[in-house]
């Protein structure tokens, strides 16, 4: 198996509510688009993202993910479409974590 860990260089996002800019990183996660095979080797590819503030005090949205287009979809559960989101490894404590100690 080959891991690729990738994450956004852009210095901020538009937030998708209001389209007001934003470089105040509020947090990042993980996500784990659906593997792909290459060579006849499994890929799984670790993308983390940010999750920004929005700086507009009149807006619906908070805070908001960065979207990557082709990588990432919104709202969506990153594994379900290839059904493999029993894996657990896009979900904190999931079955594929590494034992403490």
């Amino acid at each position: 198996m080959v891991r690729v860990e990738a994450e956004c260089t852009a210095n901020g996002a538009a937030c998708p509510a209001c389209g007001v800019w934003s470089n105040r990183v509020h947090g990042s996660y993980l996500r784990f688009p659906a593997d792909v095979p290459s060579a006849g080797r499994s890929v799984v590819l670790q993308l983390r993202v940010r999750r920004f503030a929005c700086g507009n005090s009149g807006c619906t949205h908070r805070t908001f993910v960065e979207h990557l287009p082709g990588l990432t979809r919104r709202h969506g559960q990153d594994r379900a479409a290839s059904g493999d989101a029993g894996r657990g490894r896009s979900r904190p404590g999931g079955p594929c974590r590494r034992p403490a100690g």
